[in-house]
């Protein structure tokens, strides 16, 4: 199942992606979300690597779902950002993994100049290689990721004044 959300911001590349970058902004934005959320940001000479860590409850979910992942699964997401370029856009590599459950999503990050502003574009493909209720599993983590990537970018935009 493809993912893409694209999300404008009036802030340029390095505002957004300092924030994007921020442990203590992803922790306080994640704080609430789950069970003991945890959120961390290792800097490297090439790039930074956030990693969000939700240990989230299934109730409420449909009961094929819950039958393949018990009352509470945790979902880890890892984006690898490279290093800037002279525009101040970044590209970098999205991989979202759920313990335990035959589901994942590769994918890319992108913050791009878009007039005074830029663009955060979060593009991927969800897969889920669970038997005959995969599809369903695919879409009722497609509508959370889409909820928590949306939450991300209002944080940010929220932050930034936007």
């Amino acid at each position: 199942m493809r993912f893409h959300r694209d999300y404008p911001f009036r802030a340029p590349c390095d505002s957004v992606y300092a924030l994007l970058t921020d442990e203590d902004f992803q922790t306080e934005r994640i704080e609430g979300t789950g069970i003991d959320p945890t959120a961390s940001v290792t800097e490297g000479p090439d790039g930074d690597v956030v990693t969000i860590t939700l240990h989230l409850s299934t109730a409420g979910a449909p009961g094929t779902m819950k039958a393949f992942v018990g009352d509470r699964i945790t979902v880890t997401d890892e984006r690898h950002w490279g290093a800037g370029e002279s525009d101040g856009s970044r590209r970098g590599s999205l991989a979202v993994r759920v313990d335990g459950v035959p589901v994942s999503l590769d994918g890319t990050v992108a913050l791009t100049p878009q007039g005074e502003g830029c663009v955060l574009t979060v593009d991927g493909d969800l897969r889920c290689s669970i038997p005959i209720v995969g599809r369903a599993v695919e879409t009722q983590l497609a509508e959370g990721l889409e909820g928590e990537v949306d939450a991300e970018a209002a944080a940010v935009a929220a932050r930034l004044g936007e």
